[in-house]
């Protein structure tokens, strides 16, 4: 509930008299000087707060659909690596196993 600025003003050089000017600045700082200044109610504040927690609630869900969708991406992608790196090491093994073989069998054409 706001006080008009004549209230006030009778206010202030009333307890002016009785407590420093200072401290009664203060005092009557907490009270709104305008209908629009009304202290925030704890309905007011619990609205706000069920407000944050919606949108927070939401922001967690599109950061998870996200986190899960770049999950599935890289475990394509490693999937695909894993497969070139098996047939790359399959290739390398096959190489050495025919340069061991040439290599044996040369060596058996040289002997005496």
């Amino acid at each position: 509930m706001a006080i008009s600025e004549r209230c006030r003003s009778v206010l202030y050089w009333g307890l002016s008299d009785l407590i420093d000017e200072e401290a009664v600045g203060e005092m009557l700082s907490y009270f709104p000087a305008r209908d629009t200044d009304e202290p925030a109610s704890k309905d007011f504040i619990d609205a706000r707060l069920s407000q944050m927690d919606a949108r927070l609630s939401a922001m967690e869900a599109r950061l998870m659909a996200e986190i899960h969708a770049q999950s599935a991406a890289f475990n394509a992608q490693s999937a695909a690596f894993n497969a070139q790196m098996r047939t790359m090491v399959q290739w390398t093994l096959a190489a050495m196993v025919g340069l061991i073989g040439l290599v044996v069998a040369m060596g058996f054409l040289q002997a005496p």
